[in-house]
Parts: structure tokens; sequence; C-alpha cells
């Protein structure tokens, strides 16, 4: 409970109690989401405990340690939280050394600017991979990275700009 009453309530990994506040508002959240009874707080608070201590040997476990960006062979420390800017909403339970595999929340973010002339700037990050089920493309995890270190890559609205840019050109027909 002294670590609990530490937290921040921002989840961005940097906080002694990001972990453990995450494990409950995970619970919690998804049972409020699915109308069904929220769980006893006690209750919840000695099982998050107690996954930590069993899995890490403390309680107060970097947030990156325990929720991870996972696709293919890609491991990274996700931060992020529940109802948060940078939402994890699901993980995947019960996986190997008490990690949790993010498996929903935010996805395409797309920041759009305008300056006095009416030119368009923008910046995206898709950080679960622009080829969500093909493993094989260079796509499948090439904005991961970028996430975790919470940056953009620019979007090329004019077309000088896309050509600039553009790996290849070809007609769909």
């Amino acid at each position: 409970q002294a670590l609990l009453a530490q937290w921040d309530w921002t989840s961005d990994g940097k906080g002694p109690a990001d972990a453990l506040a995450e494990l409950l508002a995970r619970d919690a959240n998804t049972a409020n989401y699915t109308r069904k009874p929220l769980p006893d707080p006690k209750e919840a608070l000695k099982i998050a405990v107690a996954r930590l201590n069993d899995n890490f040997g403390k309680v107060d476990v970097p947030l990156g340690e325990i929720q991870r960006l996972q696709r293919g062979s890609v491991d990274l420390p996700m931060f992020g939280g529940t109802d948060t800017l940078r939402a994890t909403s699901r993980w995947d339970k019960d996986t190997p050394k008490g990690r949790g595999r993010v498996r929903h929340g935010d996805s395409f973010t797309m920041l759009v600017a305008w300056d006095k002339a009416g030119k368009v700037q923008s910046r995206s990050i898709q950080p679960y991979g622009a080829a969500t089920n093909r493993p094989d493309s260079p796509h499948y995890t090439d904005q991961m990275q970028m996430f975790v270190d919470q940056k953009f890559k620019p979007v090329h609205f004019d077309r000088a700009a896309l050509l600039a840019n553009a790996k290849r050109a070809y007609r769909v027909n």
C-alpha cells in the first residue's frame, strides 16, 4: 500500500509504483468494461504483490519489465497504461517470466498541422506494425522502436516529398 500511494498516475515507466498500479488498474478496468463485478481491492493487491514477488523477487519492478511490446523476435519495454495516452488496455496473461505482452491499446497515432500558407505537416506512428498479419514484411516491426522511444515518422502529403521518400513506385491494377 505504501508503494502504491507513491504512484504518480503517469505509467511512464519512471515511477517505482507504475507496474503495481497497472496490474491493479488493468484487471479493474477489464471487469468494469465487461460489466463484471470489480475485484476486491485487498485481494487484488495481494495477487499483484505475489505475482511481482514470485517473478521478480520484489514489488517495485520497472513497468517496462512486466509490460512488453512483442512482435516476432522484437521484444521491447512498453510504457503507458490503462485509459491513458499510449494506452495498453489488454495484455496476454501468464506469459514467461511474469511479463505481459501488450496486445491491444493505442495503435495508429497521427499529428497534423498547417502553417499560415496552408502547407500541411504531419507525423505518425503505428506501434504494432503496419503489416499486422505479414511477419515477413519489413513493416511488421519497423515502427516499434520509434514508438518505445516516443518518436514519430514523417507523413508526406505533397507529391514532391512523397516521390523523394518513396522506396518504390508501382501501379495497382
